[in-house]
C-alpha cells in the first residue's frame, strides 16, 4: 500500500503544480486583457489559494458589464470593444490548456 500511496501524492502534487501554474497565467491574461480607462478594472482582479483551488474574481461593481461579450443596442453598449466576445474566449482557452497539461499526468 505504500508504494500506491506514494505514487498517488505524488500524481496529485503535480495536478496541483499543473494548476497553479495555469491560474496565475489565467490571471496575467485576465489582467493584460481588461480594457482600462482609469485602471481601476484592472487593478481589481484578485488571485486567491485556496488549498490546491485557485479563486479568480474582479469585485469591481461593473465587471460583470465591462468584461461581457460587447452590445451595442439602440445606443447603449455593453461590454468592451478592446475583446468584443468579452472573457469567455480567454477562460475557454485556458481551460482547453489545463485539460491538456492535466491529460498528461
Amino acid at each position: 500500500m505504500g508504494k500506491f500511496t506514494q505514487e498517488l501524492d505524488e500524481i496529485k502534487l503535480k495536478q496541483a503544480r499543473v494548476v497553479a501554474v495555469i491560474a496565475i497565467d489565467l490571471f496575467n491574461a485576465l489582467v493584460d486583457a481588461t480594457p482600462e480607462d482609469t485602471g481601476n478594472l484592472k487593478l481589481s482582479w484578485e488571485l486567491i489559494p485556496d488549498g490546491t483551488n485557485w479563486i479568480i474574481f474582479n469585485p469591481a461593481q461593473y465587471a460583470t458589464i465591462a468584461l461581457a461579450p460587447y452590445v451595442n443596442e439602440g445606443g447603449v453598449h455593453q461590454g468592451s470593444l478592446k475583446f468584443p466576445a468579452g472573457i469567455e474566449p480567454i477562460l475557454e482557452s485556458f481551460n482547453r490548456e489545463l485539460q491538456r497539461e492535466l491529460n498528461k499526468i
